[in-house]
């Protein structure tokens, strides 16, 4: 049975296992075991990838929810338009939630 996917649109943040520094792309749908993604970066399919992005409040049931997950890359889609960006679907191996940090002052 396929877990549930959901359409949402948010940030989302990804780097190559190993990275330092972190990318931004946008999600087109999410489910418990995978999400497709939208970003200019080039990606290779079986890559390992680290990801976080804040779920909203209806997905997750929690408030600012933030899920660190990793995972590999498993497939690129390529763009309907030539003004569109590529899209990857990648799996999600391990996920926790991580608190957010409130600003300084906050």
């Amino acid at each position: 049975m396929r877990a549930p996917r959901f359409s949402i649109e948010i940030p989302f943040y990804f780097r190559r296992r190993g990275e330092g520094s972190w990318r931004e792309g946008m999600t087109h749908n999410i489910s418990r075991s995978g999400v497709l993604f939208h970003t200019d970066e080039d990606l290779a399919s079986s890559e390992p990838i680290e990801m976080h992005f804040a779920l909203p409040l209806q997905v997750s049931g929690q408030p600012g929810a933030v899920v660190a997950c990793r995972g590999l890359v498993v497939r690129a889609v390529p763009p309907d338009s030539p003004d569109a960006q590529p899209a990857f679907a990648a799996t999600i191996v391990r996920y926790r939630f991580v608190r957010r940090r409130s600003p300084a002052g906050a």
